[in-house]
Parts: structure tokens; sequence; C-alpha cells
């Protein structure tokens, strides 16, 4: 390579790992494409010689600056696509790994892996308006033939025994399949938690579910904020509408469920309503919310048939209408229920057909203009004048018309474990096999045109511009699953086509049994190729993040020293990150202690890597030694990663970064977190490894709770005392940690919890309800000339002061009613306020002050006293032992807290919370600041027409917006780019910088030997 810098290009580029990891080896990163703006708007702040390309698909590999080394990472359903899944259908781009979807088997398997891609797509219309995909995206099939019975009935239809997989655009004149029959799911059912007056969810019954239909059409829960009530209390009412001329029966279904309710009469509807907060919360949790987010559950298609016709005929009878003698049509704005509908027909016999009706986008109702939503109508028919298609698992019906859109658009895969299938919009289809096609193949243009064939194109088309000298190396970065997508056939496509850049007719052998191993190479004349899994959990950030890392050199044998051998034996010395990045320390200092704790000694830790497929971990102690040079132990210095120490949380205000300190967890030290492996697909929380955290994915920060969480001890509690004394007043504020300031008669004051107090005449006092009358509020009241009397028009305040024992006692009052423990180690003083004060007896308490100091008052069925505690959801704190009490909606304002036992010396108490941003750019291994400070006040016209450029190329490509963003769109969203789910978004689709430094270091180094 002489002695020329090596250059850089980056396809696919995201937070810009591979031209920065190429800085840190020597690299000098030249061009980058993408098409993300944030990401754009990143690596343009932070990288700016680097020029930018958008869409790969438009981007000419002989045009491109040539380059030493091309680096990318790389699915048929373009964004919106509805998958059923086990917890209803969900949105194919929010479908993970883990999940669990139906499969051509009638059976739940799990999601193993998860892709999307650039390409063409047809709709095939059938009984549906209209399903989009690749064109060669398989499609369950069969045809139907006809067979001859009697004189009476003639020729009766069939279905073909013999089912196949048929690309979408052959599938014109066969049928597909909707299924029927579905593995039964067990129904949800909440567990009253013994709260008093909380009403339980009425029984399962015909009724009930009747009731669930009336509700789906024409219903919806108020479950705000009820005013006079304590923040988070809900009110959890249940209303359901109907026409007077349907009042009877919705009466009826109402009395038959329910024992109390109310009537309200309008102009043109009744509404029925009754309160229940666990009925609330069930409907809402499984049925959706407002009228576009309603849809069916996956358990209602398998629960008894009784059932099943009363909650169709519920629906049926609020947003349906019989438009002949056999036939039924239910028009809702929610696409998802709509598919719902459908397949809960299926269930009942009926024939389906599913509609999309597009309103304009609003109209005028009794004179005013509303928006509207476009429609769906579900459409079922009952089968008389000819029998239903169908077997054992699924309906057949005929595809009519297969039409190509002419577009190319982002679209999205699944891998399913096993049966390889899965159900879009209610029609069963395949794995795509974009990557797998049987025999050779022609050419990388048409449906197979993909994100990996783009790359491949162009490192072509630059090698024939540039007579094969450039690129020479070329890295390819992606998941595990790659093994295993479609029985092993991708990987294999995947090493054909990088191969085949130097040798087109090569032909890699299928694998084994036990299909891809975890690390290997090939060799040719004049090339080599490797790949291997790196986990970045072995390389500086405790991430449990595995990716295989493929090199190819195009020309000579590199690739497996690149990847296999190590920087310590090898002579490979990069400098300019970490210490961690250079070579082994001396031998003269000895082996000393494990991480570097005594730098005199110069300890190690030691990676001995197990042929390619693990990495161990060792303190001290190297493994035997191998006459294979391939995995030689790797000698590791302190990392400068995110390390859940405790000496470095006060610093980093989480779960701690210091360079040249290691992150390792040690014994007598009391971490500052605990790493949680949370499945936003079932809801599951673990206890993850020591020091690791599970995979940052692309989904965090897009809703669903995907940020990974984290257990970290509670901060001690602030308090500020203000000082008087002195000129003007005082002396200043005063603050202190974990103390309460000295009340006093002059000046000196401490922290207060105010709690309001509304008037005495008010309904909110004179109810009957414990918890009216009394709340904590999260600021005070102004106080005016009343003096913030409580039997003043507007209420009063009452403040609870927190204060040290002046007679330095400290109590430990345990099972006391009302008030709350010291802590061990902590002065306090608690005190209780009576409910609901106001008229009450001397005998229960200060008469007009209702005031105690560490004695509550009297029990009754009436009040609810106030102590010192932290409300959860604005009323109590529940207090469990062995288990966590019910999630709330609320939750991620006031999450579960989790405290260790009292024991000797005293635990630290741990709340649960999801990882920041920042955290997530430190377990990637990138500098905290890499996403801060964005923002351009006065882009120039030529930043104007670039970013143009990025926001047509991801509205085309992506959002498939109407219309174009305009220059003061840009030149506002310029000024301030930054969000945390751009953020979080950009470090889930990233790579893990230690990972790519070392392979780009070893490209260096390889290419620095031939000197």
């Amino acid at each position: 390579m002489g002695n020329k810098q090596m250059t850089l290009g980056s396809l696919f580029d995201g937070s810009g790992g591979f031209p920065l990891g190429g800085i840190l080896a020597g690299v000098t990163p030249v061009w980058a494409s993408e098409i993300e703006p944030f990401a754009v708007r990143v690596t343009t702040k932070r990288l700016p010689q680097m020029k930018h390309y958008g869409d790969v698909s438009r981007v000419s590999g002989a045009k491109l600056p040539p380059v030493d080394i091309i680096t990318f990472g790389s699915p048929c359903f373009p964004a919106g696509t509805l998958v059923l899944t086990d917890k209803g259908y969900l949105e194919i781009e929010k479908i993970l790994p883990g999940m669990k979807v139906l499969t051509h088997r009638g059976r739940w398997r799990k999601v193993t892996d998860a892709g999307a891609k650039i390409g063409k797509t047809v709709v095939v219309k059938g009984n549906h308006y209209g399903l989009e995909c690749t064109p060669n995206h398989p499609i369950y099939s069969a045809v139907m033939y006809r067979k001859w019975k009697d004189k009476k009935t003639g020729y009766v239809r069939y279905v073909s025994d013999k089912k196949e997989w048929t690309p979408a655009e052959n599938m014109s004149g066969r049928l597909w399949a909707v299924p029927h029959r579905f593995e039964p799911i067990s129904i949800p059912r909440p567990q009253h938690d013994g709260t008093p007056n909380l009403k339980d969810l009425p029984s399962f019954s015909e009724e009930f579910f009747y009731l669930v239909g009336r509700w789906l059409g024409d219903g919806w829960v108020r479950d705000g904020q009820r005013a006079g009530r304590p923040e988070g209390q809900c009110s959890g009412t249940v209303i359901i509408c109907a026409g007077y001329e349907k009042e009877e029966k919705l009466k009826s279904a109402v009395e038959a469920v329910v024992e109390n309710y109310c009537v309200e009469r309008c102009r043109t509807a009744v509404k029925y309503k009754f309160t229940s907060l666990l009925l609330c919360e069930w409907l809402t949790d499984n049925f959706g919310k407002y009228a576009h987010g309603k849809e069916i559950p996956s358990w209602a298609f398998s629960m008894p048939e009784s059932w099943r016709k009363a909650l169709l005929q519920g629906v049926m009878d609020t947003d349906g209408h019989q438009s002949t003698e056999t036939t039924y049509r239910i028009t809702t704005v929610s696409k998802k229920m709509a598919h719902g509908l459908r397949l809960l027909g299926e269930t009942l016999g009926y024939s389906s057909t599913v509609y999309h009706v597009k309103m304009p986008p609003t109209c005028v109702i009794e004179g005013r203009r509303c928006r509207q939503r476009d429609q769906y109508v579900a459409q079922l028919v009952v089968p008389i004048k000819r029998s239903r298609l169908s077997d054992e698992l699924h309906s057949w019906y005929r595809v009519r018309k297969i039409r190509p859109t002419g577009e190319e658009k982002l679209v999205y895969n699944l891998t399913v474990d096993e049966d390889n299938s899965y159900v879009a919009e209610g029609i069963v289809v395949h794995n795509c096999q974009d990557m797998s096609i049987a025999g050779k193949r022609s050419g990388l243009d048409g449906s197979r045109s993909s994100l990996f064939y783009e790359a491949i194109r162009i490192v072509k088309e630059m090698r024939c511009a540039t007579n094969g000298e450039k690129p020479r190396f070329i890295v390819w970065e992606n998941v595990p699953g790659a093994f295993s997508s479609n029985q092993g056939e991708d990987f294999k496509a995947v090493l054909e086509a990088v191969i085949g850049i130097k040798e087109p007719a090569a032909e890699v052998p299928a694998p084994g049994k036990n299909g891809w191993p975890y690390a290997d190479c090939y060799l040719g004349d004049g090339w080599s190729m490797a790949y291997r899994i790196l986990d970045a959990q072995y390389w500086g950030v405790p991430q449990r993040r595995a990716r295989i890392f493929l090199v190819a050199d195009f020309a000579g044998g590199c690739a497996p020293e690149i990847l296999f051998e190590s920087e310590g034996m090898s002579g490979y010395s990069a400098e300019g990150f970490c210490a961690w990045q250079r070579a082994a320390g001396g031998i003269e200092a000895g082996a000393g202690t494990a991480g570097g704790a005594d730098e005199k000694a110069g300890g190690r830790i030691v990676l001995n890597d197990q042929g390619g497929e693990r990495m161990d971990v060792s303190k001290d102690v190297v493994y035997t030694l191998r006459a294979e040079a391939r995995h030689p132990p790797v000698v590791m210095e302190p990392v400068p990663a995110a390390g859940f120490c405790t000496e470095h949380s006060a610093k980093a205000r989480s779960i701690g970064y210091e360079e040249e300190k290691s992150p390792t967890l040690r014994a007598g030290v009391v971490p500052a977190a605990i790493a949680l492996d949370y499945h936003p697909a079932d809801s599951r929380i673990g206890i993850g490894e020591p020091e690791k955290i599970q995979a940052l994915t692309g989904q965090m920060g897009t809703g669903g709770n995907n940020v990974p969480l984290v257990m970290e001890e509670c901060l001690a509690p602030q308090t500020l005392k203000i000082r008087g004394g002195c000129e003007g007043g005082g002396k200043g504020a005063q603050v202190a940690s974990d103390l309460s300031a000295t009340l006093g008669c002059n000046n000196d004051q401490t922290v207060f919890v105010p709690y309001g107090i509304c008037s005495k005449a008010s309904r909110a006092m004179l109810s009957d309800n414990p918890h009216s009358g009394f709340y904590e509020a999260q600021t005070s009241r102004t106080l005016d000339q009343n003096g913030g009397r409580p039997d003043c028009s507007q209420g009063g305040i009452a403040i609870v002061a927190f204060t040290q024992n002046q007679r330095d006692e400290v109590r430990d009052l345990h099972d006391k009613s009302g008030a709350l423990a010291a802590e061990p180690g902590m002065k306090q003083q608690t005190y209780v306020l009576q409910g609901s004060m106001i008229g009450r007896s001397d005998k229960n308490g200060p008469q007009g002050d209702g005031v105690n100091e560490e004695v509550s008052f009297t029990l009754d069925t009436s009040d609810r006293h106030a102590v010192a505690y932290c409300m959860t959801t604005g009323e109590y704190t529940q207090v469990e032992e062995e288990k966590t009490p019910t999630l709330l909606a609320r939750d991620y304002k006031d999450p579960p807290v989790v405290a260790k036992e009292k024991v000797t010396p005293p635990e630290p108490y741990y709340i649960v919370r999801r990882l920041t941003p920042t955290e997530c750019a430190r377990l990637q291994g990138f500098p905290d600041w890499w996403c801060g400070n964005l923002g351009t006040e006065n882009p120039t016209d030529e930043e104007i027409a670039l970013w143009t450029d990025v926001f047509e190329t991801h509205r085309q490509i992506v959002t498939h917006a109407k219309k174009p963003k305009t220059e003061k769109q840009i030149r506002k969203w310029l000024a301030d780019p930054y969000s945390d789910s751009a953020e979080y978004r950009l470090w889930g689709n990233g790579v893990a910088l230690p990972c790519v430094y070392f392979v780009l270091s070893g490209i260096v180094w390889a290419a620095g030997k031939e000197k």
C-alpha cells in the first residue's frame, strides 16, 4: 500500500462508527452514504471532511471517489403492513426478535430475526383491498378444482391437497390462505389487589362479551385525572353510546353485567355509564383505545364459540349493517379492527373480505368542519349458495389481480422459528428468499435488488473503474441471525456474492447439520475472506452485542490474519485511542493484580479465544498455548467503558464512565447499577449478566418501552435551608444531603411537602369518598390574606415538615399504623395529618388542626390519614415483600421501587429506570458528546440545498409523506435537530466502536506489513 494513508468509504453509515473507527486506526474517511436525517446531521457535524451521498440505489460506484476500504452492514413488506402476533396485529416495522407470530401451521412461533431493504413492490388483490409486497415474496398457495357430485348438486369445488409457496408476481388465478383455526391463548384476567371499593372484573360470559362488542363499536373510557382528586387517581368510567332505537338492547346488556349505572340522554343518542377501574384498564389493555386504535386481541380467536358469536354480534349491533339476506358489513376507522373482525368471522364460518375506503381529509357535520380518517369495511358472508373453500386450518380465496406499483420502498421481512411463515394482514406468507434464490443468479437487478446487493454492485463498479485496484478490502457487519436465516441459505448467498467480486463462478458448499461455524476463512488465487463473531462485551463495553464481522482482501491473503491474529503476539500496536488498544504491558513487573489494579505490577485481564466461537475471560491466567496461530490469547488493559462501579457513578451521574478505569465489579464494592434484561414483547424483566447490558436495538425510543433498564442506587435526598441574620435578610441557601435542617421560629426553613385541602363546603370535602378533600400537591398555592384557612372558598394548604430529631434519637416504628419507620442510620421525625379533619370531634385529634407527631389518628372507614411517604399513584405507597405491586400505565413516571431488606451493614435502595441516550452512546464505545451541539442557527444556501435533498430522499424511501419539507421547516429542524428518540434509534442501529476499531486496525497492520 506504500506510505500513503489508507482511505475509507462507509455505506449505510448510521452513527458514523466505521469512519470514527477508521480515524482512530489511522484511516482517512472520504465519503459516506446514509438516508436518515438525524444520522446525517451527526456525522456532518462530527466528520465534516466526509462527503455525503444519499440513497445507495442511486449511487454509481464508478463515480464515487475510489477508496481502499468499503464498509457496510445490511430484508419484503412496506412499513404499516400488519402482522398477526399473539398480542394482536402489529405493524411489521415494530416486530422484534422474540415476539410470537402465527404460522401456516396455526401455531405461535418466535421471530428470530427482522430486517429491511429497499425494493420494488406489487399489489396483490383477492378478498383484500391489496397486499403490497416485493414481487418474489412467497405466498402460501393452492389451486382449486371441481368434482362432479350428483345431478342435484352438480360440480363441487375443492382445494388441492398440494400446498406451495408461490412468488407474489405469479399468484394470479391461484388461491391464497386466510387462517380460521388458532392455537389457544389464555384470556388475561387482572387479579384484584384487595383495594377497598375497587370493583372486581365481571365474570366472562356471553352477556359480558356482547357488552364488550357494543363498547368496541360505540364506546370509550374516561380514565384521565379527575378534578379534585390526587394526581394519578383515574376515574375509570366506561361509556357506551347508542341511538334511541337500539337503547333497549343496550340497557338489557348493561344490566346483565353491571349492578350500578347512570344514563345521560342527548339530542340524538343515549349514553350508559358505569365505573369500574379494573374493567376500564382491561378494555384498553386488550382492545385498545380511541376509535382508530381499537382492535381484536389474538386470544379472542380461540375463546369459546358462544363468546366469539356474542362479541361479533355486539359489534354488528353498533357499527354493522345487513346489506343483503346473507351479507353483513362492519365499518371502522381502525385498520387493525377490520382485519381482526375478519379473522373473528372466519372462525365462525363466514366468508370474509376487507375493503379500504379513501376519505377526504375533512367533512362538514352540522355546520362544523371536522377531520376524518380513511375507513375500512369488514364484509362477512354466510356461505349458503355455495360452500366455503376451506381445509382444517385455512379458508382459501382466489387472487384476482396483481399490479406493479412502479415504486421502490423500504420494505421489511421476518424470520420465524421452525415454520418460517407468518400472517400479513390475514394472508399467510413465507420468510422472504431474496438472498437465497436457488440456482445461478443472473444478476443483482430487478426484484432481488436489496441493500446488500446494492453494496456489492458499488464495490464491483468501483473495482471496474480502477482496474481492480480499489477497494482492496471490504468489511461487512450483520447480526448472527444471518447464519440461520432461510436455513442458512442467506449466509451462503452472502459468501458467494463477496467471493464473486473476484471469482464470479465460485460456489460455497452448504453448511452441515450444525449450521455455519461462528468463525471461518476462505482462500483463493490472490484473494482471501474471513468472518468471525465479535461480541462487544469482550471488546471494551458492557453490552452483550454479538455481530458477524466479515473481511475480504481482494489482493492477498490477509483476511484471516486481520480477524484471528492477536495484537500482542503479532506486533499489532496501533496507537491513538486508549490504553486498552496498545500492545501488552512489559513482562518485567510480573503478573501483578488482575484488571490492572496494581499499576506497578502491570496486572492484566486476558481474553482467551476459544476457536472464534467464544471468548473466555481470565485474570492473571493465560490458557494453554497452542500450535495453531489463529486463536492466541489476547491481553487487555483497563477499558474506557461504561462500567458499573460505585466510585464512577458520582462523576457519571449514572452507570459510570471514566477513561483508564476498569469497570470490573469487585468483591466488597456495592455496584452503582444492575443491568436488567427487558423484553417488551411479553414484558418480562430479569436480572442480566453482571456488568452487561442486553443488545441495544433500533426500536429504542420509538414507543413500547424498548429501552434497556438498569436498577440503580437512589440518590440521597437534598434539603434546602434558608439562613437569616445578615443584611438583606439572609446568609444564603445551604444545601444538605441526607440531613434535614432544624425548624426555627425565625428565618430557618427546610424542605416541605405541600398538601392541598379543599374548601369545607366543597363537594370534594362533603363526599363520603375517603380520597376526597385532601391530596398531595406538586406546588403550594399562593398565600393570601386568609392565611390559607381550610374553610376559605379556595380551600387551604397543609405543610408537612421533616426535621432531625433534636434529642438525637432514632425511632424504629416498624408496624405502627400511619408512621413511616426510620431507616437505620437516619434521624427523622414523622408527622401525621388527619384526613378530612374539618368538623371532627376532639377525641380524634385537635379540632381544626389535625396534625400529630409520630402518632396516627384513629383508623375508621371514612378517613385516609396522611403521613410522610412517597406517592406512586397519587394516593399511597404499596409495600410488598418478595413481590411487586400491580404495574400501572403511569409507571413510567412512578416506577416500582425495589429495596433490600434490613441488613448490617445497611444495603442501598434501588430504583428501576431506563438507560439514557448518553449511556447508550457509552455502551457503543462513543464519547458522550457525539450527538451534542448539533444545531445550526444560520445555515448557508449550500447547506439548505444539501438538507433539502436529504429530506426528499428520506420522504421518498421511508415516510412517503405527500408533501416535501419546506425551507422554513428545514431551517427550524437544523436549529435544533436533537431528540432522545432519534439518538436512541441511532445507537440501536449503530456499531460497537471497539469492535470496528479492532477490525480496521487489523487492516492497517496487515497492509503495513507489506511495505
